[in-house]
């Protein structure tokens, strides 16, 4: 555990208020496991093992619905029965700025002995609203490399040279990774790209999101982003 992680910890133990913690999966579990004083090993545990006054909130979903802000913000009001609440929301990214805004007041006055431990797979998505209030720590935030010679080609396809990359997208048989680092490239892309409809870049979105929460084939997305008539 960081000493910075260590010390907020700490203190909240030492009976005072602390923002939520923004951590990644690994400092996530090594967390609960201090609090709580269990042996927790991975994510799953997380999700379904029942430990008192712990609460874990995550969806399957592609975005946090305000049903589920609605129960955060009930059983917030609820006292622990033992030292402290704990509060897990898994993927804090995936709350839009309706769920998000109903627990801004929460996440900035939140009740004592109450902790809140969060994740996120996409910090750049996270509600800007949201990232004022909480203190980062660590995140699952990967490193991604591509081929030069790819983003060449990605960079020539935006300036209406496509021919060289869906060739080469049809030619070549790319592993699993290099999917994943071509979509990542492209959503950067896509940000700096002028595109003035709005549906546009939440469908390139939503199909870029699918490779992180399904096992959707990440070379049917590839084509069918660099397909898409308007690109």
């Amino acid at each position: 555990m960081s000493p910075s992680l260590q010390n907020l910890l700490n203190k909240f133990q030492n009976w005072k208020n602390i923002p939520p913690l923004l951590l990644s999966n690994v400092d996530l579990i090594e967390t609960i496991n201090f609090l709580k004083n269990v042996n927790l090993t991975n994510l799953d545990d997380v999700k379904s093992e029942y430990m008192q006054d712990l609460r874990v909130f995550f969806t399957d979903d592609r975005v946090f619905k305000k049903d589920l802000a609605e129960k955060i913000i009930e059983q917030v009001s609820i006292k622990s029965s033992g030292d402290f609440n704990v509060f897990v929301i898994l993927e804090i990214d995936k709350f839009n700025k309706e769920s998000g805004n109903m627990l801004l007041k929460t996440f900035e006055d939140i009740p004592e002995r109450t902790i809140f431990l969060f994740t996120s797979n996409s910090e750049e998505d996270v509600l800007d609203t949201i990232k004022s209030r909480i203190i980062k720590i660590s995140s699952n935030k990967r490193e991604f490399f591509l081929n030069e010679n790819i983003k060449s080609k990605i960079d020539a396809f935006f300036d209406w040279k496509k021919l060289g990359l869906l060739s080469y997208l049809y030619k070549e048989k790319l592993e699993r990774e290099e999917y994943l680092n071509i979509l990542v490239y492209l959503k950067e892309k896509i940000k700096e790209w002028k595109i003035t409809n709005p549906e546009i870049i939440d469908e390139i979105m939503r199909w870029i999101s699918n490779i992180y929460n399904s096992n959707a084939s990440p070379r049917n997305i590839v084509d069918k982003v660099f397909l898409r008539p308007v690109l």
